[in-house]
């Protein structure tokens, strides 16, 4: 149960003893609470949930019944990007008496009153997210998490600003069952510019899954992987402020600190920094990244127009022939030619065979060279090509017939628009709506050409089958 906004609308001032019975019989049954005040909430059911204020229980605090647990039940507190935790509140009294699961907040009014707060959930304890602004923690701050710590003993989930690290990574690393750990960074935040990422020789046994944010332009000068992590299986990565020259070596730092990486997504948009009309090469950013063998799934989400050539992409689907989803600059819109044809496509059809989903810019104003009913096709799991932002002056049959060759009949052809970056229906979208259209119609043709075969071979075989047995008889 959460608590809905329309719950409390006739409990804003001070309560009477039959009042505070109605709501006691409501709010011990409350097992999640959301505070938001930007986003409109929906809950498992999809129904409209509203974040509730805080503040909505000062009035009726007055006339609270002595020893009373408001919140009996609650196991999860959430509080959103605009709403900030204060202990003068007598509201998170009420929330921090209960045993909670799943803790998760953007801010607070003190550290070390929200690490106090956690006495009573320090055995139920699964889920624990804070972020704070470096100029908020305190060297005492980082004393008082690492006394925390080894308490949480049901700890899975953990994500921590960038300067509780270098105090905290060495106690973390020995904590068992922790499966999930984020470093998170605020953009704005300078405060942390020494801060290193040192993780230590063999720890954190358990973790799965790792997640990344450093927003320095050089992340790789503070990254040091002692041991590659065993069983981390999945790693994202957000590197805002990076130069781009800094990527390799960043991806250099990673190369050797995983053994068994399935997942990996980078995400760095760095409009506010660069803008480039050029498109860089990416392949040799890239390279260092070919050591994780068994990756299924890639993503590169970036602004920057890096581009690939066709043997670039060969090389990419070899080294990794476990792709399932492959996801490179869908966001990244081209002013020069992204250097990939369509032809190169073809080298996931034939060494990725498990692969779903494909998102990657082409140059389609690359006349197309190659018979497309001799080229490999994508496997019949096959769901959705999007070419983002690929550039394209003119949507011809001959490109349909090479892209619907790539497809299965139930798979989608797509691309990307912004309105904010290009001109509303401009040529380019106008173009690709075209494409969508024709490959469309040559999947359908050849579906119902496929059918009509599929009948006619059936009324023939049921014809010979008929005649042979007249004969028979």
């Amino acid at each position: 149960m959460s608590i809905y906004c329309d719950s409390l609308q006739s409990f804003l001032a001070p309560l009477d003893t039959i009042d505070w019975s109605r709501f006691l019989r409501y709010s011990r049954c409350v097992k999640t609470i959301h505070l938001s005040q930007r986003y409109r909430l929906k809950g498992e059911d999809k129904r409209l949930i509203h974040g509730i204020s805080p503040e909505a229980f000062l009035g009726m605090h007055a006339s609270q019944p002595d020893a009373t647990h408001m919140f009996p039940s609650l196991r999860s507190l959430c509080t959103g990007a605009e709403e900030r935790v204060d202990h003068s509140n007598c509201f998170y009294d009420f929330v921090f008496q209960s045993r909670l699961s799943h803790l998760q907040v953007t801010s607070v009014d003190s550290v070390s009153k929200l690490l106090s707060s956690l006495a009573p959930s320090l055995d139920t304890l699964e889920t624990f997210h804070i972020q704070e602004n470096s100029q908020n923690i305190q060297l005492s701050h980082c004393q008082e998490l690492l006394a925390v710590i080894p308490r949480l003993t049901r700890l899975t989930n953990l994500s921590i600003p960038l300067a509780f690290v270098p105090t905290v990574l060495p106690t973390l690393s020995c904590i068992e069952n922790l499966r999930s750990l984020r470093i998170n960074h605020s953009r704005d935040d300078t405060h942390d510019e020494h801060c290193q990422i040192l993780f230590p020789k063999e720890g954190f046994l358990d973790l799965e899954e790792l997640s990344l944010q450093d927003f320095s332009p050089k992340p790789h000068n503070r990254l040091t992987i002692l041991s590659p992590f065993q069983h981390v299986c999945a790693l994202s990565i957000q590197l805002d402020h990076i130069q781009v020259e800094s990527y390799r070596e960043y991806f250099i730092k990673l190369s050797s600190g995983f053994l068994s990486l399935e997942e990996l997504r980078i995400a760095s948009f760095l409009r506010n920094s660069y803008w480039l009309r050029e498109s860089p090469p990416a392949f040799d950013m890239l390279e260092p990244l070919f050591t994780f063998s068994a990756i299924c799934d890639f993503t590169f989400d970036t602004d920057i127009p890096f581009s690939l050539s066709d043997e670039d992409v060969d090389r990419i689907a070899r080294a990794w022939p476990h792709l399932e989803n492959f996801s490179f600059c869908k966001d990244s819109l081209y002013y020069a030619s992204p250097r990939l044809s369509v032809l190169g496509l073809t080298s996931f059809a034939e060494h990725c065979p498990d692969l779903c989903t494909l998102t990657l810019p082409i140059d389609a104003n690359i006349e197309p060279s190659h018979d497309p009913t001799q080229t490999p096709a994508f496997n019949e799991g096959f769901t959705r090509l999007n070419l983002a932002f690929s550039p394209i002056s003119e949507p011809t049959e001959f490109l349909a017939l090479c892209l619907a060759s790539l497809l299965p009949d139930t798979a989608q052809l797509d691309f990307e628009e912004d309105d904010s970056r290009e001109r509303k229906k401009c040529s380019r979208v106008y173009n690709w709506e075209l494409m969508c259209d024709l490959v469309d119609s040559v999947l359908d043709e050849r579906d119902t050409g496929s059918s009509e075969g599929s009948s006619e071979g059936s009324s023939e075989g049921s014809d010979n089958t008929g005649s042979s047995g007249q004969s028979s008889g």
